[in-house]
């Protein structure tokens, strides 16, 4: 990690396993790990397909120069992943465990952000080893980047105004449908409107609430909802 490269890309960087259980410890994926058996990766992605009942191992390292910042971001920039772990080599060769993905409520994911983002705290130059495990009842790829703080923050501000920008766009189409529906006796902008408002409120709710939250602790149902 260098101090003038604000979002260094992980191509050729990233190595990956396949956990066909779902059941490997972290002991064991090191040792898998130091026998050579990871694959590396062509890109800053991992695209293993459909696996309801495995889980897949990422494996890099990173490297600051003294100069660089300390304060970066790992982010898994896709909505889709239900477990996540990451494990992060620490100074004195210990590991720090962290977890994320959907399983995890939304109140208390590190960041809240729509996709997946781990802080990196990278208090001292050197390299540092990094895992991290997913685990997912769906087909899914992960991209994985890695972002200074403030190139993270100027995202999630884009990120925000393109999503308000959307909401804008269709609550004034709602508020247009219901001006016509009471101006005009439009039946058809009537129905123009109640489906705008179906809409919005099947976003908010059932995508922004029961995903995260749910009534049922069946992480699959929480999905399908």
């Amino acid at each position: 990690l260098e101090a003038a490269n604000e979002n260094p890309s992980l191509n050729g960087h990233l190595s990956w396993l396949l956990d066909e259980t779902g059941q490997m410890s972290f002991p064991q994926v090191m040792e898998q790990y130091q026998s050579g058996r990871f694959v590396p990766v062509d890109g800053d992605e991992v695209s293993p397909g459909f696996l309801p009942y495995c889980a897949i191992w990422i494996h890099f390292a990173l490297a600051r120069e003294a100069a660089a910042p300390a304060l970066w971001w790992l982010a898994l920039p896709t909505a889709t992943l239900d477990h996540i772990d990451l494990y992060l080599e620490q100074p004195d060769g210990t590991y720090e465990v962290r977890q994320g993905g959907r399983a995890v409520p939304f109140a208390q994911q590190e960041h809240p952000w729509r996709d997946q983002s781990f802080k990196l705290n990278l208090d001292s130059a050197g390299q540092r080893q990094v895992y991290v495990r997913v685990a997912t009842i769906a087909a899914f790829r992960v991209p994985v980047l890695l972002w200074q703080d403030k190139v993270f923050g100027r995202f999630q501000a884009r990120e925000s105004f393109f999503l308000g920008a959307y909401f804008g766009i269709i609550s004034a189409a709602f508020l247009f449908s219901l001006y016509r529906t009471l101006h005009y006796r439009s039946i058809t902008d009537l129905f123009y409107a109640l489906y705008i408002s179906g809409l919005e409120l099947n976003t908010f709710i059932a995508y922004g609430y029961f995903q995260q939250f749910g009534l049922s602790d069946s992480l699959p149902l929480r999905i399908g909802l």
